[in-house]
């Protein structure tokens, strides 16, 4: 039988990446997302208050920003 979430807690669907089944590092109750830890993984988050199925039919692209500049110099 599965453990029931506390009193006012809610209940984790997906405890675990969606795509490749890493777990996070944490699941903190005021936070909406988990990041996913493994590097080789194409997921950076996902919700776990809602199934791997919900999450995968929401899946997006972002593309990130390349930063081909050299920083500036630190003081």
């Amino acid at each position: 039988m599965g453990e029931q979430p506390a009193a006012g807690r809610r209940e984790i669907l997906c405890p675990f990446c969606p795509k490749c089944g890493t777990p996070p590092d944490f699941i903190w109750d005021a936070l909406y997302q988990c990041w996913c830890p493994n590097e080789a993984c194409d997921v950076f988050m996902w919700v776990p208050w809602v199934s791997a199925a919900e999450n995968l039919a929401h899946e997006s692209t972002v593309q990130l920003p390349l930063f081909d500049e050299e920083p500036p110099p630190a003081e």
